[in-house]
């Protein structure tokens, strides 16, 4: 029976990548793990285009974000066009060019320099240079530089000193106050950051920023935390008037105000 669940959700996933990918077999192979790793351009069907490696995350993440809506969902309502998006781990861009093509504005922030050169190769592609503006730097609570860990031979990378993470560069550190100290609104953070979220948020001086947020997205990384950061970081922001759900099963937390 469980057999048959799988085959049945493997099957489903298969279909949706055809309707979504315009180079769909492409697509399907790589997820598949039948392709070398290699550069390649994976097509979507509604004409957005992303630069991206074979044999790796990418086609796991274009279909997170594109055919699952992981950071769509939790919320009240769909991304709207006059929203003000802020992406906290724009990794290579797959999440930031989705949300400036529903919304009016993105802020993205990725400090790894592979990751950056190639989100911001997927932005000029989409022609989206007009409504994200991209940092390359890492956020924390202070400013100044920050020791980046990445590991060998693929884009994993954190702030956290962790096992598999082998290579250590110095970046740029901004606060989220620094990206969005000019702006009144935040309507969604869209957040991955590898760890660094229990640091920025149980951050005591965070009130600042957070008071801006009207929703958030947010993996979480219970690999890297026990259980009981999880919980504080829920406890924390509903602190300060979010309504907060988490899914386990893919490690997300939503939260937003009430009203929004």
């Amino acid at each position: 029976m469980k057999k048959i669940v799988k085959f049945k959700q493997q099957a489903g996933r298969a279909l949706r990548m055809l309707l979504r990918y315009h180079n769909w077999p492409t697509a399907l192979a790589d997820r598949l793990g039948f392709i070398p790793h290699r550069p390649v351009l994976y097509r979507l069907r509604d004409g957005v285009s992303f630069v991206g490696y074979t044999a790796s995350l990418d086609v796991r993440l274009i279909n997170e974000i594109w055919l699952d809506c992981i950071y769509d969902t939790g919320m009240a309502s769909a991304i709207q066009p006059d929203w003000t998006i802020l992406d906290l781990g724009a990794n290579k861009g797959y999440f930031s060019v989705r949300a400036a093509s529903l919304a009016s504005r993105v802020i993205s922030v990725e400090p790894n320099p592979s990751s950056h050169a190639l989100c911001l190769a997927n932005i000029t592609l989409n022609n989206m240079g007009d409504k994200i503006v991209l940092h390359q730097a890492a956020v924390a609570a202070t400013r100044g530089q920050i020791t980046f860990h990445i590991a060998e031979d693929s884009a994993d990378c954190s702030v956290l000193d962790l096992p598999t993470l082998v290579r250590k560069i110095t970046v740029d550190a901004v606060t989220a106050e620094d990206l969005i100290g000019g702006i009144e609104r935040i309507d969604l953070l869209k957040m991955d950051i590898e760890g660094a979220e229990l640091d920025l948020l149980l951050d005591p001086h965070s009130d600042a920023w957070l008071k801006k947020v009207t929703r958030i997205a947010m993996e979480y990384h219970p690999s890297f935390y026990e259980d009981a950061s999880r919980v504080a970081m829920v406890e924390r922001l509903e602190s300060i008037g979010f309504h907060v759900i988490t899914s386990p099963e893919r490690a997300m937390m939503y939260a937003r105000k009430s009203g929004s």
